[in-house]
């Protein structure tokens, strides 16, 4: 995308996050489920309380297994939105968690998974752990 003009907005603007890039059917879905969060849960309710970091990665889980299994629309939110929108919702309160500092980081330990996922794609090949 071009910008031809030369108002100092667009030079700050085109800097910024591009929210514009975001597909808005996404936004849609996940506007719909997070609001069938709030009538289920409360309204903000993982602001007002700490969120365990495991229970939303367990369910973000389950949702895309249930997406890859070819269900696409979540047969238990009433509003017929898919499971994307669920793993999207899921996702969006990690972030905010992490962010905001209100979540309890119940990871396993760290291990290597990152940097395995690194060298296969350089080496085409699993490293070898015992080296």
């Amino acid at each position: 995308m071009s910008y031809p003009d030369d108002n100092p907005k667009t030079a700050l603007g085109i800097k910024k996050p591009a929210m514009d890039t975001i597909p808005s059917v996404a936004l849609v879905e996940l506007g719909v489920r997070m609001g069938h969060g709030a009538d289920k849960y409360g309204s903000f309710n993982w602001r007002h309380e700490n969120i365990s970091s495991s229970v939303y990665v367990a369910a973000a889980r389950r949702h895309l297994a249930a997406f890859m299994d070819g269900e696409y629309i979540d047969p238990d939110c009433p509003y017929d939105t898919s499971h994307l929108s669920a793993v999207m919702a899921c996702c969006a309160l990690l972030i905010d968690g992490f962010h905001i500092g209100n979540i309890n980081d119940n990871r396993p330990p760290p291990a290597p998974s990152g940097a395995v996922i690194r060298y296969f794609e350089e080496h085409g090949k699993m490293p070898d752990p015992l080296e």
